[in-house]
């Protein structure tokens, strides 16, 4: 059998990586022929040699295994520690805040006329608003509970030690666990605070040093032209009656008579003449009795009767009819 013949080459200086492995497996072969291997030691020694300084040459490359992954312990560790950093200063924050990964925001809740409105807040407290009403509170509370009030409204506040607060245009009240009742529409004459149960403490916007506490069945007065305030013990059933769709009037002028039925109805009552308007009326009205009905029972023996117009109810006097 004829023997393979192999060309090895010697001057490796140029080689790629590929040519040099070529000619490795030309020296391997080498070694079990004998004509090559008696005729090529000088090749073979010299192809040892220039393998040799290939090898060394790529082992300067590289970097020791060792070395990486220490290198990426490192990192991952402190990727690691940064991360847990961050989140507790987010959980700080978000803790002393009194919520964590939320938000605040204002909830704003408004009765049209003709109706009423049950609210439950977010510390489960209960408000009751009456036609024309605004209650304004955010949507969680932190220290203290604080909401506005433009209207009227009754409040069953839920027990807490966080102080409960109602902010009208003219005063503040703060309570506890309670119930009481505020009417504070501001086209009105006067604000009433009227206490059923609990323990309350009322102040006004311009002078908030100085406050009244008020005692179940008891109610605090504040004349908004002269800032008077005055406090009075009263029948509470009176003042929270409206809950119910029950009108109440215990010495109450014409032309807040008017007013509330504006609100209950959703109409325009005009009003012509003012002594008409100050006039004072003893009254109270079932949840069931229409408009045309209260206005014929409070026009009783009176001066006045009304007419309706398609806008609106005019109160006019029977000697200019």
């Amino acid at each position: 059998m004829k023997k393979q013949e192999f060309e090895i080459k010697t001057d490796l200086g140029d080689f790629q990586e590929d040519e040099i492995y070529v000619q490795s497996l030309l020296l391997m072969n080498s070694i079990h022929n004998e004509d090559v291997s008696h005729e090529s030691t000088t090749k073979k020694n010299a192809i040892f040699d220039l393998m040799q300084k290939k090898i060394h040459r790529h082992e300067q490359k590289v970097i020791p295994f060792d070395a990486v992954r220490n290198w990426l312990l490192f990192g991952a560790v402190s990727m690691i520690l940064i991360c847990i950093g961050v989140g507790i200063g987010f959980y700080k924050h978000g803790y002393n805040s009194g919520r964590i990964n939320s938000v605040q925001a204002n909830i704003v809740v408004k009765t049209p006329f003709g109706t009423t409105t049950e609210v439950e807040l977010p510390d489960n407290s209960i408000v009751v608003l009456n036609a024309g009403s605004k209650l304004s509170y955010p949507s969680y509370f932190q220290k203290e509970r604080v909401v506005s009030l433009e209207g009227e409204g009754f409040f069953t506040v839920h027990p807490s030690e966080s102080p409960f607060i109602v902010q009208t245009s003219k005063l503040s009240i703060k309570a506890v666990g309670t119930l009481f009742n505020v009417q504070a529409y501001p086209n009105e004459e006067q604000t009433f605070v009227t206490l059923s149960e609990g323990l309350i403490e009322v102040c006004t916007n311009n002078n908030k040093h100085e406050s009244l506490f008020l005692q179940p069945n008891q109610q605090f007065i504040l004349n908004h032209e002269t800032g008077e305030l005055k406090r009075q013990t009263v029948n509470t059933e009176n003042f929270t009656a409206w809950q119910k769709g029950v009108f109440v009037f215990k010495d109450v002028s014409f032309a807040s008579i008017a007013k509330c039925l504006e609100r209950r109805f959703n109409v325009q009552i005009q009003i012509q003449d003012p002594d008409l308007q100050n006039e004072h009326y003893y009254a109270s009205f079932e949840h069931n009795e229409n408009l045309e009905t209260i206005l014929q029972l409070l026009s009783y023996k009176r001066n006045w009767t009304f007419r309706k117009n398609n806008e609106y109810i005019e109160i006019i006097k029977k000697n200019k009819v």
